[in-house]
C-alpha cells in the first residue's frame, strides 16, 4: 500500500522493526517461500522469482494490502535489512466492511518463541487502528497450527468464529468489546512511527 512506503514502525520494548516490503527484500522472501511447510501454513502458492518481484510491486500499489517485513534489529542499510529479516506481517483490508484479515509469518526458525509474533501483530493493529476506520479483524489459521491459534486466541483476544473443513482452517475474530480491551492494551505499547528508509 502506498501509504506505508515511507514509514517504519519500531517497538521501543523489543527493538523489532516493521519496514515496507521492498524489492530488495524479495530474494530472501522468495527463498523462505520455497519451503513447502511455510507455504502450507500461510496458504501461499509457489512462485518463481520473477513472479515474486511482480507480486511485491503489485502489493506496494494495492489500496487494500498493507505489508511489512519484520526486522529483528535496527538496520542502517539494505544489506543489514536482508540479514535481519525474520518474517512479515500483513493486513488484507475490506474497505466495504471496515474489516481486515491479519497474517503473520516468522520464517526464520530461530526467531520463533521469543514473542516477536505477538509484538508484530500488536504494532500492526496499533498502526491500523490509528490510521484506518477498521472495526473488525480476522485471522484464518490452519487446523494444526496450535502456536498461531494460541497467539491470536489466548494472547491477543481474538475469539473463535468458524471452522472450514474444506480448507482445514479456523477463523478467529477481534471486534466489539474484545477490540476495546485490546485498544486499552495498545495504549501501553511503545511504538514509534519513523521515516523510512
Amino acid at each position: 500500500m502506498r501509504i506505508n512506503q515511507d514509514l517504519r514502525i519500531k517497538s521501543g520494548r523489543t527493538g523489532l522493526e516493521l519496514v515496507p516490503y521492498g524489492a530488495h527484500h524479495v530474494e530472501k522472501y522468495h527463498k523462505w517461500m520455497e519451503d513447502e511447510e511455510l507455504r502450507r501454513l500461510t496458504g501461499s502458492e509457489r512462485l518463481s522469482l520473477v513472479e515474486e518481484f511482480e507480486m511485491q510491486k503489485k502489493w506496494s500499489e494495492d489500496e487494500d494490502k498493507l505489508t511489512f517485513i519484520l526486522l529483528q534489529n535496527h538496520s542502517e542499510n539494505q544489506q543489514q535489512e536482508m540479514e535481519n529479516m525474520i518474517g512479515d506481517v500483513n493486513l488484507f483490508i475490506d474497505w466495504s466492511e471496515n474489516s481486515a484479515e491479519v497474517k503473520i509469518m516468522l520464517a526464520e526458525p530461530n526467531a520463533r518463541g521469543k514473542g516477536w509474533a505477538h509484538e508484530a501483530v500488536s504494532l500492526m493493529l496499533s498502526y491500523a487502528l490509528n490510521n484506518f476506520p477498521l472495526t473488525d479483524f480476522y485471522a484464518k489459521i490452519k487446523g494444526d497450527n496450535v502456536v498461531s491459534q494460541n497467539l491470536f486466541e489466548k494472547k491477543l483476544g481474538f475469539v473463535f468464529e468458524s471452522r472450514s473443513e474444506v480448507f482445514d482452517e479456523s477463523t478467529f475474530k477481534l471486534s466489539g468489546q474484545n477490540l476495546e480491551i485490546f485498544k486499552k492494551y495498545l495504549e501501553n505499547t511503545d511504538a514509534k512511527i519513523l521515516p523510512y528508509p
